[in-house]
């Protein structure tokens, strides 16, 4: 199933120094375990001449750990000596959990749950340049990757600033840009974001949650050759909330491979199972896109169609017609 901030999340230590001074990231990517009950057992009224009953003590049940795996990231341009890394979840999308993370230097081997989406660093390289950086996270079974590479931070001021339409009301937002992420405060949407970025492409794309997925704008992509400014910058969100189809998903050279399906959901309930491959959707190819291109093509407003082409693990071939739903 799919799937922040320039304030960075509460709770995560920040560094002294530069990195400390110059962190510009977040706080998004959402399974909730349900609170232990505790069952209580009374004794039975026994007549006066019967020995005294005793009342049945039962133990609190466990709480059930989340399962964990090991995610690994890479560092461009020097070795790293200093870094903390706090792990976004569906459970806790705005603040972050800070989380046990190995510094080989140029590879970071972080211990996170496998619910996480996001994960964020802050830390500096030998030569003192700073770092921060909100990576996605890909999961293939226990091991995750962070999609591209963690870069120091360079010497470009840049400042952003503009609207978000389509804001629906008591939805939060989010925008995602080189700055990092910053919540969308207010009905209007508004955003003025000041910050460092490297030379090259800023992309620029609002966000928000539906459940467990993630509803986004158009990208917007803006040079950056020196010192910049834009204004005015126009980013829409969808006007309707955003489902899908109810299943876990990985990029494969076909197309979208399905792990798992969600019991009850929108690909189970239409006859997909589990192991299949989407490789198409209303027509169109996933062959080779990105998993979150794909996803954006799988994805739609809640209650909207798509043909799905569905390859088995046998070979076959078949479409299947799919509503979109709403996924917790």
């Amino acid at each position: 199933m799919i799937g922040l901030w320039l304030a960075w999340p509460r709770g995560l230590p920040q560094l002294d120094g530069a990195a400390a001074a110059d962190s510009v990231p977040l706080s998004d990517l959402p399974a909730r375990s349900p609170d232990d009950e505790l069952y209580d057992t009374g004794g039975e009224v026994l007549e006066a001449a019967s020995p005294p009953s005793k009342v049945a003590e039962v133990e609190p049940a466990a709480e059930v750990e989340p399962l964990t795996g090991t995610v690994y990231c890479m560092v461009k341009g020097g070795n790293m000596v200093e870094v903390v890394a706090s792990a976004l979840t569906p459970s806790n999308p705005e603040e972050g959990m800070v989380v046990p993370v190995v510094n080989e230097g140029f590879l970071l081997k972080v211990e996170a749950p496998r619910e996480t989406r996001m994960l964020g660093f802050v830390g500096r390289l030998d030569d003192g340049s700073p770092i921060t950086a909100l990576m996605d996270v890909v999961w293939v079974g226990e091991r995750g990757r962070c999609q591209g590479i963690i870069e120091p931070d360079l010497n470009r001021t840049v400042k952003l600033s503009g609207l978000v339409l389509g804001l629906l009301e008591g939805e939060r937002a989010w925008l995602q840009s080189c700055l990092g992420f910053e919540e969308l405060n207010g009905p209007d949407g508004r955003f003025e974001l000041v910050g460092r970025a490297e030379e090259g492409t800023c992309r620029v794309q609002a966000f928000r949650l539906d459940g467990a997925l993630r509803a986004s704008s158009d990208v917007l992509r803006l040079p950056i050759d020196g010192d910049e400014e834009y204004y005015e910058i126009r980013l829409f969100l969808p006007e309707a909330d955003i489902g899908g189809i109810g299943a876990r998903v990985e990029a494969v050279e076909q197309g979208v491979y399905l792990p798992s399906l969600l019991d009850g959901g929108p690909a189970a309930e239409a006859g997909i199972r589990n192991g299949e491959t989407i490789t198409e959707v209303d027509g169109q190819s996933l062959a080779g896109l990105d998993i979150n291109e794909a996803i954006t093509r799988i994805t739609g407003p809640v209650g909207s169609e798509a043909t799905l082409t569905v390859l088995g693990e046998d070979g076959t071939v078949r479409e299947v017609r799919i509503e979109r739903d709403w996924i917790e």
